[in-house]
């Protein structure tokens, strides 16, 4: 027996390619491009915004095609279940009108109540307008405009309001209704086959696609809409993405795919786009917490004489390689390093070298954020998967998460959460720690990584300190500080940055002790410096022990945390001892939020608020300097 000879099994031509599925697809590709547009379907009704697209959805509708929910102005969904064909003829000999006919009215008799209720609504979308389909189309516009199928077949047999055509057509329409109920598989009940013709008509719109041919007008329409949505907002850049739709499109179909927008953008990963505009007050959220993160992170050393901005080109180098990594899989990462070693300055510095090469990246403080993602959601005005995968998409995508040893304070479901849903989304998630945190961190990271369904395991980057050539820039620029390279049980101080930046903007470099130092004589030097200068009272303002027990009381302001010893005395001091301070278990002196001041730095975790005391803010008063404010002396994240 030839190959010739072999009669293949018989399947209907709209699922194997043989009569539609390329318009089908390419019809797809422009609802797709409406929903990434967030505009209106005319199928869907002007008053909704598509939030999903299902492509061959035989599990959700018996008109499986295309189906395109949204919500609806009353707070319901709406559905509209479309069926796609070149052409139809619409007679009772047609095979392929039966079964459509048949498919439509199972949506009807199970969905009646919610069609009735304009929640359901169904379309014909057809290349060929033909006599019969204008027929058809004309009957539904007097189909819906009787209150039942009695009136409805009165008015179709006036004459004037339909014509001889028209009403063969009905008559055929009625052979395929009863045609349909003999195939099984409608659930009919006492309905009869005449009104189940005029409910499927009143709820039956015409849709004629212009998408091949000499007349495109629906792809043109399509492109349009997505210029917008491109980063340059371009017809070239838009004309292209309508194409990478397409064949997302055809990849959907045959996987009966329910696709969301932030399925989409995932789906569309590596392609240039603006953040959607669904979601304005999360993007004011989001701009806001990553503002304030650029805010409280210091880039440059400075003392009242010069200021230095580092090249960190190397560490930078290597950072960026990482973070693009991360973002490309996605993947997570966690960075680390010593306390002020400068993680907060680098990590946004290489976020932005990544901006600049055309890699989004989201950033933000673990410690700004509320102590659940459920309040977050509440704040973004929606789930968090769909708000960051409605984030700008290029090359990679990221979500850069500061202060991320706060899960040492009871965040570690938060980041988990936060995570999850960035994963889920597309986006690589770049975790910021101090070292004592990053063993929490990484097992946080890694539940998200696991509940997002992805493998492969937390990655880590320590940052490192300052080398040799960049200490020589910094103790060039600031000779107050360069005798600490000569004393080796001194000179690891100048390798991190954020310490050494502390020092000069407080002024406090020649009162650190000679010989040997640890991070205490450090913030004990600062300390004295700035809230007990010389001992000395102004005139009419607090004394240095009443400024000091005010800082002390900022910084116990958090209970739940366990207490340690306060900051050490200077010899010859006569005042009262300080009170204990309130610390994480294992914080050094640095631990602060990104958003923390000059308490926090010294006294971890707190930032002075708007409602401080009023005598922690008044000026330090120090002999031949003009007065300052001492919360602005201490430190921002490094």
């Amino acid at each position: 027996m030839t190959e010739a000879a072999v009669e293949p099994l018989a399947a209907a031509p709209y699922t194997t390619g043989g009569g539609g599925v390329v318009l089908e697809h390419r019809y797809g590709a422009t609802l797709l491009a409406s929903f990434l547009a967030r505009t209106p379907v005319p199928e869907l009704g002007d008053d909704v915004t598509p939030t999903v697209v299902r492509l061959q959805a035989s599990d959700f509708s018996p008109v499986d095609d295309l189906v395109v929910s949204g919500p609806a102005p009353d707070g319901g969904l709406r559905h509209v279940s479309i069926g796609v064909r070149r052409a139809l003829q619409l007679v009772r000999s047609e095979k392929e009108s039966v079964s459509l006919v048949r498919s439509y009215l199972r949506v009807v008799t199970r969905s009646w109540d919610e069609i009735r209720a304009g929640r359901w609504r169904l379309v014909l979308a057809v290349a060929d307008k033909n006599s019969a389909v204008k027929q058809l189309d004309e009957l539904a516009v007097i189909a819906r405009a009787a209150p039942s199928g009695e009136v409805f077949r009165t008015k179709a047999g006036q004459p004037g309001r339909a014509d001889e055509g028209v009403r063969g057509r009905l008559a055929q329409l009625d052979a395929l209704v009863g045609l349909a109920l003999k195939k099984g598989g409608v659930e009919a009940g006492e309905v009869t086959a005449a009104e189940l013709a005029w409910r499927l008509l009143t709820c039956l719109r015409i849709r004629v696609l212009r998408l091949e041919g000499s007349d495109t007008a629906d792809r043109t329409a399509a492109v349009t809409s997505l210029m917008p949505v491109t980063r340059g907002g371009t017809a070239a850049e838009a004309d292209a993405l309508f194409g990478r739709l397409a064949t997302l499109a055809d990849d959907y179909a045959p996987a009966g795919a329910e696709v969301t927008e932030w399925m989409l953008r995932r789906d569309l990963s590596g392609f240039p786009l603006a953040r959607s505009p669904s979601w304005t007050q999360a993007w004011r959220i989001l701009d806001g917490l990553a503002e304030r993160l650029g805010d409280h992170t210091r880039f440059r050393l400075a003392d009242a004489s010069a200021e230095l901005a580092l090249d960190r080109q190397d560490a930078q180098r290597a950072l960026v390689t990482r973070m693009r990594q991360a973002g490309s899989a996605p993947a997570a990462l966690v960075v680390l390093g010593e306390p002020e070693v400068g993680k907060s300055a680098l990590s946004l510095r290489a976020a932005s070298q990544l901006i600049e090469d055309g890699a989004p990246v989201t950033s933000l403080s673990l410690g700004d954020l509320p102590a659940t993602a459920l309040e977050l959601e509440e704040r973004f005005g929606g789930p968090l998967t769909g708000v960051l995968g409605a984030t700008a998409t290029g090359t990679a995508r990221l979500l850069l998460v500061d202060g991320a040893e706060t899960v040492l304070e009871g965040r570690s479901e938060l980041l988990t959460d936060v995570a999850t849903a960035a994963l889920r989304a597309g986006l690589g998630v770049v975790a910021v720690t101090r070292t004592d945190g990053s063993a929490a961190v990484e097992v946080a990271l890694r539940k998200a990584t696991e509940a997002a369904g992805l493998a492969g395991v937390v990655q880590r980057y320590e940052v490192p300190r300052l080398t040799t050539p960049e200490i020589g820039q910094v103790t060039a620029a600031f000779p107050s500080i360069a005798r600490l390279a000569s004393e080796p049980r001194a000179a690891w101080l100048l390798g991190r940055a954020g310490l050494v930046d502390l020092l000069l903007r407080a002024g406090a470099t020649t009162a650190l002790p000679a010989g040997p130092l640890s991070e205490a004589d450090v913030f004990a030097a600062v300390w004295h410096h700035l809230v007990r200068p010389e001992e000395v009272t102004c005139v009419g303002g607090p004394s240095p022990d009443a400024r000091e027990q005010a800082m002390l009381a900022l910084a116990r302001g958090r209970p739940a945390l366990p207490q340690l010893p306060g900051p050490p005395r200077p010899p010859g001091h006569s005042g009262p001892q300080p009170g204990p301070v309130r610390r994480h278990p294992g914080n050094r002196p640095d631990t602060h939020r990104a958003d923390h001041r000059p308490a926090a730095g010294l006294h971890p975790d707190r930032r002075p608020g708007p409602d401080d005391l009023d005598v922690a803010r008044t000026p330090p008063c120090q002999p031949g300097k003009t007065p300052g404010h001492t919360l602005n002396y201490l430190p921002n994240r490094w």
